[in-house]
């Protein structure tokens, strides 16, 4: 069992935390990561472009000319795509709800221990045991990242964020918030180092306590 320190904000370690076995020797899995990964991005995009055909078009639907003798090609309707101000002909339309891309609760599980079995390994997830602010302001959030030594992006997970922490995080960038039952592989690929709080540990799979007890 992998063991890795908690630190206090302060930027001591003040002890470690168990690691789950599974996360710690779960492979990098790269078809189950791409597949949600694939998946994710496909159901969040964002489906905006609406074209109008003839039939949603303003207008009237009377005959614009007579059938014969005019020496015109025949017309029924001015709504036609072959007008100005008709129907558009083949327009890219909003995608239905048919096209979400569903993977099974054990693709995305694997793929979210693989990106956390990767941060492990790589020592890039860093135990925190508590998660509190006096205020709500930027220098004092930026200031703990600064005492932890971390740089680059970072995906900060605790089991719940309180209103002082969510306004002390929002004018840094290179910071995302996410709560222990929210993450995903996705959130944890995007950041350089991922900051947990010791009591989202469980909540998230990632405790290895009671691992090999009778």
């Amino acid at each position: 069992m992998a063991h890795v320190p908690v630190y206090n904000d302060k930027g001591k370690a003040v002890g470690e935390a168990p690691i789950a076995e599974r996360i710690v020797e779960c492979g990098p899995h790269p078809q189950a990561v791409h597949d949600y990964v694939v998946a994710v991005q496909a159901n969040q995009r964002h489906w905006a472009a609406h074209t109008r055909d003839r039939s949603l078009v303003s207008g009237s639907n009377a005959k614009p000319w007579r059938q014969k003798g005019t020496g015109r090609a025949r017309a029924g309707t001015l709504k036609s795509p072959l007008f100005r101000g008709g129907g558009t002909i083949q327009g890219p339309k909003p995608k239905p709800s048919s096209v979400r891309v569903n993977l099974p609760r054990k693709v995305r599980r694997l793929a979210l221990e693989a990106a956390l079995g990767e941060k492990v390994r790589d020592g890039k997830l860093v135990v925190l045991d508590k998660l509190e602010l006096a205020e709500p302001r930027t220098r004092l959030m930026a200031g703990l990242l600064t005492v932890l030594k971390i740089e680059g992006k970072v995906l900060l997970v605790a089991e719940a964020l309180s209103e002082a922490v969510r306004r002390a995080s929002r004018n840094i960038p290179t910071l995302a918030l996410k709560t222990a039952g929210n993450v995903n592989a996705l959130d944890v690929l995007k950041a350089r180092t991922v900051v947990v709080t010791k009591d989202s540990l469980g909540p998230m799979g990632l405790s290895g306590a009671g691992e090999g007890a009778a």
